[in-house]
Parts: C-alpha cells; sequence; structure tokens
C-alpha cells in the first residue's frame, strides 16, 4: 500500500516496513496511520513487534516533509538537533547553537522497536530525517554511513559549467555533533554480493533477525 510518500507492508509475522524513498511529499497523519494500519491488518496478523523504516537512496527533499514524518514516531516534545548561522564574512563567523525541536501532535504511531536502514545515497532533509530518529531510544540504524548534506543548501554554477550545492547553515545531531558528512550507523551491514544477484536484500534480512532477536 502507498499512503502519501511511503509505502508500507508486512515483510515477516512480526515486522513491519515502511519504505520513504524521498522527502519530495508530504506525509500526513492519516498517511501515517492508514498505512500502520495496513501493515496490521496484513494478513490477518494485528500488531507488529517491529518496524523498518527503509531511507535508502533518499536523496532528500523538503526538510519540513522529513522532520513532520519523524515527528509521528516521537512520544513528546525533545531537542532533535542544533543549527548556527552566517553572521558575517569570516570563515568562522557563526552564531552560537540554536536547538532544534520536534513537536509531536498527539501520540507515537509506533513505540515498539525501529530499525531505520541507511546508505551512503542518503542526502540532505533525509540526512536529517536520519538524525532526528537516532534521538529516540527505540531506534537503531542499520546500514552504512549516509551521504550528509543539509542546512538550508544553496546552489550555484562556477565559470566551467559545473555545478556546486553547499549547505549555508552548518547542522548538529542533539549531541552537538556535526552532521554534514554523514551519520554513521549503530550497526554496520553491507549488501551481500551473492544475495544482491539472486534478488535478496541481505540488509533487510538483518533487520529482520535483529527487530526478532536473532543478532
Amino acid at each position: 500500500a502507498i499512503a502519501g510518500g511511503v509505502r508500507a507492508q508486512r515483510l515477516h509475522d512480526d515486522v513491519g516496513y515502511l519504505r520513504y524513498a524521498t522527502c519530495m511529499s508530504e506525509v500526513t497523519a492519516d498517511n501515517i496511520r492508514g498505512a500502520m494500519e495496513h501493515i496490521k491488518q496484513q494478513g490477518d496478523k494485528g500488531e507488529v513487534k517491529g518496524l523498518i523504516i527503509d531511507v535508502r537512496d533518499n536523496g532528500g527533499g523538503a526538510l519540513e516533509f522529513a522532520i513532520g514524518f519523524a515527528t509521528y514516531f516521537f512520544p513528546e516534545k525533545k531537542v532533535v538537533s542544533y543549527i548556527q548561522y552566517k553572521e558575517g564574512p569570516g570563515h568562522s563567523d557563526f552564531s552560537k547553537l540554536y536547538p532544534q525541536y520536534v513537536k509531536p501532535d498527539g501520540e507515537a504511531v509506533f513505540s515498539g522497536k525501529i530499525v531505520v536502514l541507511t546508505n551512503c545515497m542518503v542526502f540532505s532533509a533525509a540526512n536529517d530525517f536520519v538524525a532526528t530518529m537516532k534521538c529516540l531510544p527505540n531506534v537503531t540504524l542499520i546500514g552504512n554511513t549516509t551521504g550528509g548534506g543539509g542546512g538550508a543548501p544553496f546552489s550555484g554554477e562556477l565559470y566551467n559549467g559545473w555545478r556546486v550545492r553547499i549547505s549555508r547553515n552548518p547542522l548538529f545531531d542533539a549531541n552537538k555533533q556535526h552532521i554534514e558528512f554523514g551519520i554513521e550507523p549503530d550497526i554496520r551491514v553491507d549488501m551481500d554480493k551473492d544475495d544482491e544477484y539472486e534478488g535478496v536484500d541481505s540488509i533487510i534480512e538483518y533487520a529482520i533477525s535483529y527487530l526478532n532477536g536473532s543478532e
């Protein structure tokens, strides 16, 4: 089932799956509730014990959409990141760190164990989504280091025709660690080439085993 920018399905008796492929479209409260209800009803098996959110190859989009989606998994208001602003022409002319908050509207749609799948092609708003979800104690990042980026990017063209895209404002995670150059996973898992050739996603298989306590 596809709800807004999210595709939902049940991968295992006890594991649900949400594919968040782009931050270009908004995921509304009705979208996410519909997606979770679809997972619950699929196969008439009821609630799941674990949830996979797959953001691999998500190149970003609108920051408000990415953080808005993450908000549905937070039970209460929380500092999730920090931002600095350029205040002058000098290399280090930046402001103090300003906290950024998630402010949920209602209960979290899922409070069980969550795995967020990442890889090096996760950029911009999707990178911020990963940093935000990492703040939750029930979330584990599995896969590879994200591509980074974010911070209200500015795009331009050089004289030789090359296009450049740079962040205007440095972004930091909840521990005040820089995230512009990527976010490392809690558990690094690479795609097994033999499995990939056979059409098996070894990273998803690992995540299912992890959520079921086998890893």
